[in-house]
């Protein structure tokens, strides 16, 4: 699968000396159009929330670090897992395709997964509502049930 050119970017030996120099709003508001599916839900207070948390003292370098850490496959280990898991991904990411989610699902033993058509990498922000009552049920069906081994 091809990177995401922030990634990339960030993962260049040169990143760490340039990176607070280059990343300016125009560019942060490029990663966001690449996130988002429907551009019409792209508001200048969203490019600005992303700008400002990106700036903020130490995201940088935590980006940086993260981005630059070498590439462990640990997906291995998804099928141990015993708690219930919601995946909730957006059918057009552009960032990950959603070929990882049908295989997250294939892997952890109690997921339930929900694709969203016509989403894209952060459906939570671009169907917050729709995104939000799935996980509110996801957890009340969890609680419920739960409760119900409990007793």
């Amino acid at each position: 699968d091809a990177i995401p050119l922030p990634f990339r970017l960030a993962r260049s030996r040169l990143a760490p000396h340039l990176l607070r120099y280059i990343i300016r709003r125009s560019i942060l508001e490029l990663f966001v159009r690449q996130v988002f599916y429907n551009d019409s839900k792209i508001t200048t207070a969203i490019v600005d929330r992303y700008y400002d948390l990106f700036t903020r003292e130490g995201n940088p370098d935590a980006l940086l670090a993260i981005v630059s850490a070498p590439f462990e496959d640990h997906t291995v280990y998804l099928t141990e897992l015993t708690q219930p898991t919601l995946i909730l991904w957006g059918e057009e990411d552009a960032w990950i395709p959603v070929e990882h989610a049908y295989r997250f699902d294939e892997l952890l033993p109690h997921s339930q997964l929900i694709v969203y058509p016509k989403e894209g990498h952060i459906p939570m922000e671009e169907i917050p509502k729709r995104s939000s009552q799935d996980v509110l049920a996801f957890l009340s069906k969890k609680l419920v049930t739960t409760t119900k081994e409990r007793k």
